[in-house]
């Protein structure tokens, strides 16, 4: 329950007007948590990830795994795109 509490309370505080105590480890594990949902965006890896811990099948720590973690850190400086299947780009058609 303290997962699910924690989880909940660091989304909250992320909306304007939000005031209160963050969770412990809010400074470090908010921008993380950013990175992850824009790595997400391009990196199915990322994204099945997080909706495992969005959907509450995994804790949330599990974001932390290093293939994870390596695959945000790669997004968040621009290199290493991964598309989802339905995603990939189409090769250009000669004019």
């Amino acid at each position: 329950m303290d997962q699910l509490w924690s989880l909940v309370v660091g989304a909250v505080v992320q909306l304007d007007g939000v005031t209160g105590t963050r969770p412990r480890g809010h400074s470090v594990v908010a921008p993380y948590v950013r990175a992850a949902q824009r790595a997400a965006r391009e990196d199915v890896h990322v994204a099945r990830a997080l909706m495992r811990v969005v959907n509450l099948l995994a804790p949330p720590e599990s974001l932390m795994a290093p293939a994870t973690a390596l695959r945000v850190a790669r997004a968040a400086v621009g290199r290493h795109v991964v598309y989802a299947p339905q995603q990939q780009p189409k090769a250009a058609v000669p004019a």
